[in-house]
């Protein structure tokens, strides 16, 4: 399948997820949807990973696990945190800042290590940057 079309189904379906996910918090609640994804994932990933034996690529993942695990619950809390404001906000406050997790992960990446940011990041950052701003000032119809 070309690229290009691949891309553009993944911006389709992926501009859905805030007002899909609007309508299915405001039914289910805001930690159902939450930890029902994750649990999804996770026992699809998990199912992936064992019957591929994927686990053996990662060098030192014992080792690495706690960190992992950390990385994990920091990122349930967020999302379950994001899914508390969608109750209370709208899909389009939801994505404007949602898209700044590039500039914060760049700033973090900068900040312990010490990452130097290429052309393409900065380029990254001003399309953000110009996304998030375009949509603040749009007039969407009620």
């Amino acid at each position: 399948m070309n690229i290009y079309i691949i891309s553009l189904l993944l911006a389709i379906i992926w501009s859905g997820y805030f007002i899909s996910t609007k309508y299915a918090v405001l039914e289910l609640g805001f930690i159902s949807v939450g930890l029902g994804a994750y649990i999804v994932a996770m026992i699809l990933m998990g199912l992936l990973i064992i019957k591929r034996g994927l686990l053996l690529l990662i060098p030192g993942y014992v080792k690495r696990f706690p960190y992992l695990l950390l990385v994990g619950i920091i990122s349930i809390m967020l999302n379950t945190l994001f899914l508390f404001g969608l109750v209370y906000s709208g899909a389009i406050n939801a994505s404007i800042l949602m898209r700044f997790d590039i500039l914060f992960t760049l700033l973090i990446g900068y900040l312990f290590f010490r990452y130097t940011l290429s052309l393409i990041d900065y380029f990254g950052i001003g399309g953000m940057l110009v996304s998030i701003i375009l949509i603040m000032f749009h007039e969407f119809q009620s």
